[in-house]
């Protein structure tokens, strides 16, 4: 197997799927770059189409986590690629199972901490989109009470030019690797560059060093 350095260097995972699901106020079309490139490297995608400005993230995950139950029904191994919402809406299908036939994780931008903006929002949006709230950079909010995943190999990736959620926030307890682009919080889902990071952390549990960071 070969560290990506090349979209044309492809490797081979025999019956590899990557689930990737796509942040607020997105659709999977965000994701289908990210996915078309992983798919020159061998691999199956599934771009998850959730309602991400209706509801809760704990009524998004039990959802996200039937999906990847199908898919590991039919896939040797099922790896997720999540950005932004779809970090936590991961996180939280995850917790508190155990998960033996799970690959690796990559979160891009994922408001591990909360978001600032999220919290300016809140008070005004948080009602019709309860996510918002959940989302905030506020000390009692949801994603505050989570714990990290257990026995999942995770890699995060932040934006150096995200305006809504800031580098610090994307650490994780426990992640295997981070790493950092000069991006904003949506360009970082279009940069070849990136895409062979995701690639990298797929396939060895590292991101590809020397690299932007």
């Amino acid at each position: 197997m070969t560290v990506p350095g090349d979209d044309k260097t492809a490797v081979t995972p025999t019956d590899e799927l990557v689930v990737l699901v796509h942040g607020l106020a997105a659709g999977p079309s965000w994701m289908r770059p990210l996915a078309r490139f992983l798919e020159r490297q061998g691999y199956r995608t599934h771009c998850w189409r959730y309602a991400s400005l209706a509801g809760s993230l704990q009524v998004h995950a039990p959802r996200l986590r039937q999906v990847l139950r199908d898919c590991m029904a039919r896939a040797r191994r099922v790896h997720v690629v999540a950005h932004s919402m779809g970090s936590i809406v991961t996180r939280l299908a995850l917790a508190g199972e155990s998960w033996p036939e799970l690959g690796r994780v990559v979160l891009l931008a994922p408001p591990n901490h909360g978001s600032p903006v999220a919290r300016l929002l809140a008070p005004f949006a948080g009602r019709l989109c309860p996510a918002v709230a959940e989302l905030s950079s506020h000390p009692a909010s949801l994603v505050h009470r989570m714990n990290p995943p257990r026995g999942v190999e995770v890699g995060t990736i932040r934006a150096r030019y995200d305006l809504l959620v800031p580098g610090s926030s994307t650490m994780l307890d426990g992640q295997q690797d981070h790493i950092g682009f000069h991006a904003t919080h949506t360009s970082l889902l279009l940069q070849r560059s990136v895409a062979r990071q995701v690639h990298a952390f797929l396939a060895t549990g590292r991101f590809h060093r020397p690299a932007a960071d």
